[in-house]
This record gives C-alpha cells, structure tokens and sequence, in this order.
C-alpha cells in the first residue's frame, strides 16, 4: 500500500484518464473482451497490435474506444468494474516490484490525486489486494536497486536516502524554496561524494551530516542564472515529458512521418523561439516560447499555499513509494533518478508559466500547475526514452558544477508569501 499518509484519492469520473491514456491489455483483459463480444457488436476488434503488444483501440481524438459520450466507460456500465481491463482499474495506482513482494506507487496524472479529493488511501486496500493478485510476476520479480553506476544499494541505504529526503521536505519550518534547494544540493553531494567507500551505517553517517548542515551550506549562495544551454536543455527535457505517442497516429502517419515530426518539434524546443506547438486537449491554442518569461512564481498568500502542500505530497509520493529510481523508473541507480526527478520539476514549473503566459497571468497559480502536472506526470513511467541512455547523458551534464539547482531554482513555482 502506498506509504503517504497525507494522500486522499476517489476517482470523481472526470474521464480524464480516458482521453490520454494507451492501454496496454493482458491475456485475461483479452479473454474478457472476447467472451463480451465486443468485435461482434463494433463490428471491428476493439484491439489493435502495436510493436509486439496488444492494446485498447482509441478513437481519432485519442480518447478510448469504449469512452461514451457523457463520460462513463460502456465496458463499465454494462459490465461492471471488474470487466475493465486490469490496468484501467488499478489506476492511479502503480504497483511495481517492491523490497517484500509488489510496492504501489501513485500517479498524478490524475485531478483528483493531485487535488487530494477522496477517500484515505486506506479505504482503497482491499480492491488493490484483488487487482495485484492478477500480478504475480510482480510479486516474484528479483528488485536490484542501484546507488550510483553499477553499485548495488542495500535495503538499509535506500531507507536511509528516503529518510534522509523526507526529512528535509518536511521542514515545515522552512519555505519550500529552501527545502527543494536543499534537496537538489544533498543529491549533489550524492553524486560527488564516493559513494563505495561509504556504505551502510557510514552512509547514514553521511546523509545526517548532509542533512544537518544544508541551511549553512546554501545560505547566502543562491546559483547563478541558467546558462542559455541549460535552458536549452530543460526545453528540450519539457519535450521529452510531453511527448505523446498516439498508436492511431503511427498508424495514420506512419513511423517515418512520426519520425519527422518528433525531430522537428525537438529542434523547435531547442530553438526556444516562436510556437510551441499544441500540448494537449484543453490547453490554449497559442502557446509561444517568449510567453514563459513573462510569468513569475506565485505570491498570493492562497495559491502559495496550495501549490507548497501539492509540492510536499507529490515530491515525497515520488520518493516514498518507489517512483524515483529502480523498478518504478526506467531501473535508474538513486542519484540519477534523484537528478531526473528534480529536472521533471523544473519542467512542470516551465509548463506552468507557459500555461499561465498563454491565459495572461503574470504569476503562476495553482490550475496552471495543475495543467502542467497531468502532463509532466503522465511521463513517469511510460515514456521509456525518458530512461534511456541520451537522457542518462543530458542528466550527468547537468547535474555538473552548480548541479540542478539553477534550473529549478530558475522554474520555482512559488516566492514566499507577501507580509
């Protein structure tokens, strides 16, 4: 069961997981297709194959097949939730390999997770025991954790690192801006200090020490502003977080159309100049790249408030329940993951502003975090690229001299609130 006592969920039948999401289908999701006849009553599979895998169709907007028109499932209304192919039952649950059998991680790609509306997590535990029984591959798969590179974490040094993180986010005595820069300048040190000679008990040795120390260590030296390669870097890592891949699209284009269209939004992103492009269904229609500096962090005292406590619950989710690094992110060692996910932050705060650029707000409030979330989010596991060797590379470059800190710093979301 998750372990972020703060969380709230119970799905409010926005649909919106309906509209973005491609679901992969399982032999038994196949079998309960089949035996309801949908082929039969479509008049065509409501299946389509795709790389070796099979997956629900969707509609020319993206949206599911069996999506109707005032929002609710039909597999659902007529069948009941249990007929639902298993992975749109489990969300926004994650379930992943964990350290005693299958841990669950959440997905914020999802308004009422993010707007903690619902029911304690707690109450969803039995429904979850049900659905993970269907996962015994989970429950047996081997979970190899890494520190850094090729060395292996114990289960104590990853208890220790979440330890050594949570403390310092739940400094609630502090502003989040000097948590969140503590954390980017702690991972800092991660990837710095070496790490094969401080093992075990030296290592939480090391993490209180770090911990301890931060306020001192990040007093009075803010970073410097991004470089422009560094921006260039982080567009081009919004990109790789919102990139879509529609199966119909693919099929319609073709993989080289597909190709060339990703190419070419890549080097847009990296040019920073003109139109951005369309981000998804509900965005506004003119989006360009001069929009997001002129937008700056919220200061009413309300939307400081919300877009702080969404901050908490999201970052310590993240690294809580497994969807940091390992098995529950592209297999990632710790530091790279700690790195991937702070560089994700800063993305959504690049989002937001553009969000907010777009509508005419001069600060950022929280529906504009919200817009950028459920984009940002979305990434976290199904977007195996984000995993991949290129983006390993652009995170180690980054992560060099100043580290992270310059553009998350630079993308905050929030100022401390006006006296």
């Amino acid at each position: 069961m998750p372990r972020t006592t703060e969380q709230r969920y119970s799905c409010h039948g926005c649909a919106g997981c309906c509209r973005d999401f491609t679901v992969e289908l399982r032999p038994d999701d196949l079998a309960r297709l089949e035996e309801q006849r949908w082929a039969e009553r479509l008049g065509h599979s409501p299946t389509v194959e795709f790389r070796g895998r099979v997956w629900l169709r969707q509609k020319a907007d993206g949206s599911c097949i069996f999506l109707e028109a005032d929002g609710r499932c039909r597999i659902h209304a007529e069948f009941g939730l249990a007929a639902k192919p298993l992975a749109c039952q489990l969300f926004p649950f994650v379930p992943m390999p964990g350290a005693n059998g299958v841990q669950v991680g959440l997905s914020y790609a999802c308004p009422s997770m993010i707007h903690n509306r619902g029911a304690e997590l707690n109450s969803h535990l039995d429904d979850l025991r049900r659905l993970l029984r269907s996962l015994p591959e989970l429950a047996e798969a081997k979970r190899r954790i890494l520190l850094t590179g090729r060395l292996e974490a114990s289960s104590r040094e990853e208890r220790d690192i979440i330890g050594a993180f949570e403390r310092l986010i739940g400094r609630v005595d502090l502003p989040m801006e000097q948590r969140l820069d503590g954390c980017v300048w702690l991972t800092a040190m991660l990837r710095k200090a070496k790490l094969d000679a401080v093992r075990n008990e030296r290592l939480k040795d090391l993490l209180d020490l770090l911990v301890d120390s931060f306020e001192e260590e990040i007093d009075g030296a803010s970073p410097p502003p991004p470089s422009a390669r560094q921006m260039k870097m982080l567009r081009q890592a919004v990109f790789a977080h919102i990139e879509d891949v529609k199966i119909g699209d693919v099929g319609r284009s073709g993989r080289r159309g597909r190709a060339l269209r990703q190419f070419l939004a890549h080097r847009r992103f990296g040019r920073g100049v003109g139109d951005v492009g369309p981000i998804a269904a509900g965005w506004p229609e003119t989006l360009r790249f001069e929009m997001v500096d002129r937008v700056a962090p919220a200061r009413d005292q309300r939307q400081v408030r919300e877009i702080d406590a969404l901050t908490m619950r999201y970052l310590r989710s993240r690294i809580i329940n497994g969807r940091a690094w390992g098995p529950g992110y592209y297999g990632l060692p710790i530091v790279t993951g700690l790195e991937a996910l702070w560089l994700m932050w800063a993305a959504t705060g690049w989002l937001a502003r553009l969000h907010a650029g777009a509508i005419g707000r001069g600060e950022v409030t929280m529906a504009d975090v919200e817009a950028a979330l459920l984009r940002t989010d979305r990434a976290a596991g199904r977007a195996p690229w984000l995993g991949a060797r290129g983006e390993q590379l652009r995170l180690a470059w980054l992560a060099t001299g100043d580290g992270l800190r310059p553009l998350r710093r630079a993308m905050r979301l929030t100022d401390e609130p006006a006296e």
